[in-house]
């Protein structure tokens, strides 16, 4: 790494010091109270240490899941077990270390998930919307090894799982090479033609076409588009999965709708089994904490969750002591706190997105009986007081706001904020990303492991 990328020094993160010692379960959970539910233990630097080798490496990205993110997870697992006004412990409790991880991208500013995806893949910082590569003093881009090219040169077998486009900008940067992170159709191109990511599972279906498909399939792809499909195949092998035209669904919607898109389990489950029982890499995103907070919808909150049951947990379960996993996020969305009491029984209860919920209100034209109806059925909320009919009748859009009040759900922005996120990791090289680093330093670890 050239020094004009290298991350900058260690910052103090004002949280109870890490002592050196492996956390257990017991320590987390006993965290939980003292640090308001966040459950971390940091140190205050990066630590070097030289790791054995691992066989798989799981990286697990919530985008846009800082540590309020993770809060409001453990808030919701509470709520969902009937233990109102506390919080549980997530399946990321169980990691061995912790630490977190500043994002800030190349010229020091707030990143998006292009740098911020390059800097875990490649260990540089970079601009704002470019992937695999950094932009040199002439304005020319240059790309960069990534941490997948680097395990496929291993002999791993690599994979990418997204509930977003798969070719959107967190798996993007760690299969492809393009200056400007809207060039879809141009990295999936990539993905087959040049990278060869072995297993690809996720929404996009419109950035590959019928002849890439195709290519695919002569360089020995199976392809599927619905999770029964998905569902159906046995034993290990390449595998292009693309389940809807854009993004997949946010896992309130999946959870309670008819569809054929899968959900995280089902994609994390066979993209370990078609990767099959040998080196693999394998990098998972739920992007939809990242896309409900941009909009400010309590909503993410089941996604935190999805990827903690469905990703860390399978992660921790099914792979042995040589597998390094890591949970983290690339950054933090929507500058989210809470009030000193939050209710996230009110966020078990939603069964729609604020963005469903928006366009049923207004498709009711102002029609109160139809909007208490529609709250009532997406949300639990059958007290609507005059006020909050009102905001609603005026912009259907103030459902999330009425979501949010009644939730103590409280927001400083709609975009990314600086805010450092928090990282967990069990495995080979776990223990070096204790303390505080930048998103680079997770690109280091994760290839001072491969063999």
């Amino acid at each position: 790494m050239n020094e004009a990328s290298k991350p900058g020094g260690a910052q103090g993160s004002g949280i109870q010091q890490y002592t050196g010692q492996p956390i257990s379960r017991r320590k987390a959970l006993a965290g939980l109270a003292s640090l308001g539910g966040t459950g971390l233990v940091y140190g205050t630097g990066t630590r070097t240490a030289s790791a054995a080798s691992a066989t798989n490496i799981v990286l697990l990205v919530g985008d846009g899941m800082g540590p309020n993110q993770i809060k409001s997870g453990r808030g919701l697992k509470a709520a969902r077990a009937g233990r109102s006004g506390s919080t549980e412990p997530l399946q990321l409790d169980r990691h061995t270390y912790s630490g977190e991880s500043t994002t800030t991208n190349e010229s020091g500013g707030i990143t998006d998930s292009a740098a911020a995806g390059t800097a875990i893949s490649t260990g540089f910082k970079t601009r704002n919307g470019v992937i695999g590569g950094i932009i040199d003093s002439s304005g020319r881009f240059v790309p960069k090894e990534t941490v997948l090219e680097r395990a496929k040169k291993a002999g791993y077998k690599t994979g990418l799982v997204s509930t977003s486009t798969i070719t959107d900008a967190t798996p993007a940067a760690f299969g492809a090479h393009v200056a400007d992170r809207s060039k879809q159709a141009e990295i999936a191109r990539q993905y087959i033609e040049a990278t060869g990511v072995d297993v690809l599972l996720g929404g996009g279906r419109r950035y590959f076409s019928s002849t890439l498909r195709d290519k695919a399939k002569s360089a020995g792809y199976t392809y599927v588009d619905t999770a029964s499909k998905l569902s159906n195949l046995s034993g290990s092998g390449r595998t292009l999965g693309l389940f809807a035209s854009s993004s997949l669904n946010s896992a309130v919607t999946r959870f309670n709708s008819s569809t054929t898109q899968p959900n995280m389990d089902l994609m994390i489950r066979k993209a370990m089994q078609r990767l099959g029982s040998g080196k693999s890499f394998l990098v998972v995103e739920n992007e939809h904490i990242d896309t409900n907070a941009h909009s400010n919808d309590p909503a993410f909150t089941h996604d935190v969750l999805e990827l903690d049951e469905s990703g860390t947990r399978i992660a921790l379960d099914s792979r042995g002591s040589e597998t390094l996993v890591i949970t983290t996020a690339d950054h933090e969305t929507g500058g989210l706190s809470f009030t000193s009491s939050p209710n996230f029984r009110v966020i078990n209860n939603l069964k729609a997105t604020g963005n469903t919920l928006r366009k049923r209100i207004a498709s009711a034209d102002g029609d109160e009986t139809q909007i208490r109806a529609i709250v009532a059925d997406g949300t639990g909320i059958t007290d609507l007081t005059v006020l909050e009919m009102e905001s609603l009748k005026a912009n259907s859009g103030n459902i999330r706001k009425i979501v949010s009040n009644r939730a103590g759900y409280r927001w400083s922005t709609t975009k990314h904020t600086k805010t450092a996120v928090p990282r967990f990791a069990t495995g080979p090289g776990a223990s070096s990303l204790q303390g505080q680093s930048h998103l680079t330093g997770l690109s280091d670890v994760m290839r001072s492991v491969i063999s």
